[in-house]
């Protein structure tokens, strides 16, 4: 308020006392997060549970198997088990974005063309799927396992919805497309994607649901149908991508859920070829220094290694990998646990790795994903990063790009 000639005299106005009911929104919201937490970690143990129990039980009939097919049988099954745990906790670490992708540059319509004799033949002959390719090329930028995986999801669902005799359509454009609220940063203007469509004509989402349906371990299904992580793995990774997913649908008339994904400009990324039969010469000639804290893992690492032809030096810790360098070793390869007990990490030894030997290969490996304090960037670090659980292919793919990079820089060619 002022006074007649201007002067301030104070304030009038009124109040409301919230305090009571911000304090219980906040008591709300804390409750729907527990609620939240309570379903996850119940799938979780759930799907956990089943996969310790065929690997345990698998591993016990192993010394009383009677016969070599037995054995092998065990075996298979056991990687089976262990495949299925590593894919889900890589769709719970998409669902969180924080799972460690390694995007590549994807013709859509040679990986689409690749991919429909799989859904074909995954989805079963009674149900339709159509793939509209496109006509000139388009590429993405994106994991391609984790787009496999992605692409699977989505259609199993569609079949899933749709019932035997249904269809699916799959097609491709590129369009500007204004980033939804929340992914948008200071330049709000619109972005190029590429954006895949998936069209079933099953019965539609209901409208009381479709705010849920990428809910970790939500589903409709029946137990046992459908663990409730396909959807949010798919939400996860597009977000985790720099892009984002969208769905459209009305009770009767199906549904359709568009997948956007970054346009790349650059030619699709080529991988070296891999000689399973020959996996002994990648090494042949060179030593290694491994360095993992967890023992089990460290042997059968190190035996991974051997088998690629390394001669392999393992230690514990950073500070036993540090003394192995102290002593005037010269390793040509080193596979290093960014996450190691004490205050030596596998990033410190890696630098004074490259201190002492310029010229030297560096390989990380960790089973964790996030971006905590405890981490560094992946760009950041002075080497590629090899996610746990891995296979000996998997491994033996990652040490070919590292030795070949490194000859590059020599000159020695690649």
């Amino acid at each position: 308020m002022f006074s007649a000639n201007g002067a301030f005299i104070g304030y009038r106005g009124t109040s409301l006392e919230i305090t009571n009911e911000r304090e219980a929104e906040e008591r709300l919201r804390l409750s729907e997060r527990m609620m939240a937490v309570g379903q996850l970690t119940a799938g979780i143990a759930h799907d956990f549970n089943n996969i310790l129990a065929v690997i345990r039980g698998n591993a016990e009939l192993l010394p009383l198997a009677e016969t070599q097919d037995s054995q092998d049988r065990s075996i298979e099954d056991i990687v089976a088990a262990v495949r299925r745990g590593a894919e889900l906790t890589s769709h719970l670490l998409s669902f969180g974005r924080v799972q460690r992708l390694s995007p590549e540059t994807i013709d859509i319509g040679e990986f689409l063309d690749r991919q429909s004799t799989l859904l074909q033949r995954t989805l079963g002959e009674d149900f339709r799927v159509d793939v509209d390719l496109p006509d000139r090329p388009v590429r993405v930028l994106a994991d391609p396992h984790q787009l496999e995986d992605a692409v699977l999801n989505l259609a199993i669902n569609a079949r899933d919805a749709a019932g035997s005799g249904g269809g699916l359509s799959i097609n491709t454009s590129v369009q500007r497309v204004a980033l939804p609220t929340g992914l948008a940063g200071p330049d709000s203007r619109a972005v190029e994607f590429v954006t895949i469509s998936f069209q079933d004509n099953g019965p539609g989402i209901p409208s009381e649901i479709q705010e849920r349906i990428f809910e970790p371990f939500f589903t409709t299904k029946s137990t046992g149908e459908g663990s409730g992580l396909g959807l949010s793995m798919v939400y996860g990774f597009a977000h985790q991508s720099g892009g984002f997913i969208e769905v459209d649908s009305t009770s009767g008339t199906g549904t359709k859920i568009d997948l956007h994904l970054p346009r790349s400009s650059q030619n699709p990324t080529s991988k070296p070829s891999i000689d399973m039969e020959k996996l002994e010469e990648i090494g042949a000639g060179m030593t290694a220094l491994l360095v993992e804290d967890n023992p089990a893992l460290r042997e059968v690492t190190k035996r991974q290694l051997e088998l690629l032809g390394f001669d392999v030096t393992d230690v514990e810790d950073g500070g036993a990998a540090i003394a192995a360098l102290d002593e005037s070793r010269s390793f040509d390869f080193f596979l290093l646990d960014i996450v190691l007990p004490g205050d030596i990490d596998g990033v410190y030894v890696a630098n004074v790795a490259l201190e002492k030997q310029p010229d030297a290969s560096i390989l990380f490996c960790t089973g964790f994903a996030g971006t905590g304090n405890n981490l560094v960037r992946q760009e950041a670090l002075p080497g590629a990063v090899l996610a746990k659980p891995f296979s000996i292919d998997q491994i033996s793919e990652e040490i070919q790009k590292t030795l070949g990079h490194r000859k590059s820089k020599n000159g020695v060619g690649c």
